[in-house]
């Protein structure tokens, strides 16, 4: 929608409680008790169910904006032409227009006050960089109640994918699970969609809660770490090992792959398991020290550790009790190896998620489960709101904050100092900024109706 537009949403929006008695362009008065419920941009009318009084006649229907009134010939959507009872427009180059069945339809054309139409002028030309110094400006209350908003807004969203799963799994350990593989390399859309495959194939926890030690001994989680590695690295493709072209000497596997291979046969025979080929998974975006081998393995030690995730994470009091859900070391075999039979020249003392690694999970994972785990089973209870809310805030204020080309162009004016902040000026750029949603988003509004002042940086 253009941004003239736009503004006629938004000055409508305002009209029954500012300007309650006008009058159209043919001169009838015009008196708005309710301007109606703003409808999405593809449902015809503009606003639903308004309530007018045009010449003391009392009527309800739909309100429609157009660029100019001679427009309305040019909509062809009788169905939804017959449910408007007023037009907005700034060009009304046609005074008078009538329904398809005849009924005459009033036309208002709003005034604009110079100060609000230098508003909408400067916001529309400098975006941006405007609302940086208006938000900037905020005091700290102020501030932090709209980031509070928008950091809700966020989680919402990521709460979708979430939800989707939940619903057909009807499992919370199978829905974190997925949280878990989706998460896992998150950033590559490709390798996302192949770990989220790899867990479908593998039936989500059908198959690993038959290799969970019975006992807890550090031996019984050993040997449990191998036999899931077993599991995901064998469905991945990464244990169908051949000689290289060029290879001129005899082509051995070492003895814990050797072993894996072993395990994954039985494993896939007795759960009718169909691997995915090596050449489906992207390798471009990892290194010698961390490749998609590493990261099954990872993926392995957590499950091994912990085959309760889903219960473990709703006892997690705090920031250190969740990371050390996710610190899980794999097997002694990665300490020395980066992918199969495929020896490293330096030793590592752990191979656990790093610390940016968990961070991420946090923020994509933990607080958006706890937040819809909250929502579908948490009782209508004031107080455990409260607890949650403070509970998913204290853990980013308490998570380190993103450092990417959205909040670089936001840190010179708002200290970005965790991820309370930095998820709420992502949330800000990709829902308001980047689809030019100024007439949506608060600081937007904010400063059209004059209430914010942007700052001198």
């Amino acid at each position: 929608m253009e941004s003239i537009l736009k503004l006629l949403r938004f000055i409508w929006g305002r009209m029954a409680s500012e300007h309650p008695s006008l009058h159209t362009v043919s001169g009838e008065s015009l008196t708005v008790i309710h301007p109606g419920i703003p409808a999405e941009e593809d449902n015809g009318a503009d606003f639903l169910n308004a309530t007018l009084l045009v010449e003391n006649t009392r009527i309800k229907g739909n309100i429609k904006i157009l660029k100019c009134s001679s427009d309305w010939y040019k909509w062809n959507d009788n169905t939804a032409k017959n449910g408007i009872v007023l037009v907005l427009t700034f060009q009304p180059d046609i005074p008078r227009l009538t329904s398809p069945t005849g009924t005459p339809i009033p036309i208002f054309r709003p005034a604009v006050g110079k100060e609000l139409a230098d508003r909408h002028n400067r916001l529309t030309q400098e975006r941006q960089h405007l609302c940086c110094r208006l938000l900037g400006n905020y005091d700290n209350l102020k501030q932090y109640h709209l980031f509070s908003r928008l950091v809700v807004e966020r989680i919402e969203n990521k709460c979708l994918r979430i939800e989707n799963i939940y619903k057909k799994r009807n499992s919370w350990n199978d829905t974190a699970l997925f949280c878990l593989f989706d998460t896992i390399n998150i950033g590559n859309t490709r390798n996302r969609k192949r770990f989220n495959h790899l867990l479908e194939t593998i039936g989500f926890n059908d198959i690993i809660k038959n290799l969970v030690p019975t006992g807890s001994t550090p031996e019984d989680i050993e040997t449990s770490k191998q036999k899931i590695e077993a599991l995901l690295l064998g469905t991945a493709g990464f244990l169908d090992l051949k000689p290289k072209p060029g290879d001129n000497f005899p082509f051995i596997l070492d003895s814990y792959v050797y072993q894996m291979r072993e395990t994954f046969h039985n494993l896939r025979h007795i759960f009718q398991i169909t691997p995915m080929r090596l050449t489906e998974w992207d390798h471009s975006c990892f290194n010698k020290n961390l490749t998609l081998s590493i990261l099954l393995a990872q993926l392995a030690a957590i499950l091994a550790e912990h085959p309760n995730l889903y219960h473990e994470i709703l006892e997690a009091d705090d920031i250190f009790s969740i990371k050390k859900l996710l610190r899980a070391d794999t097997s002694v075999y990665w300490h020395t190896h980066n992918a199969p039979n495929t020896e490293t020249p330096f030793t590592e003392t752990h191979r656990q998620l790093s610390e940016g690694k968990i961070n991420i999970f946090i923020i994509n994972f933990i607080i958006p489960f706890l937040f819809l785990h909250h929502q579908l089973n948490g009782q209508n209870d004031e107080n455990n709101d409260y607890e949650i809310a403070e509970k998913l805030i204290g853990l980013l204020e308490n998570t380190p904050g993103e450092s990417n080309y959205i909040t670089n162009k936001w840190n010179t004016h708002i200290p970005i100092d965790n991820a309370f902040y930095s998820q709420a000026i992502i949330e800000l750029q990709k829902k308001y900024c980047a689809l030019d949603n100024c007439f949506d988003c608060p600081i937007g509004i904010d400063y059209l109706k004059g209430n914010a002042v942007p700052g001198n940086k």
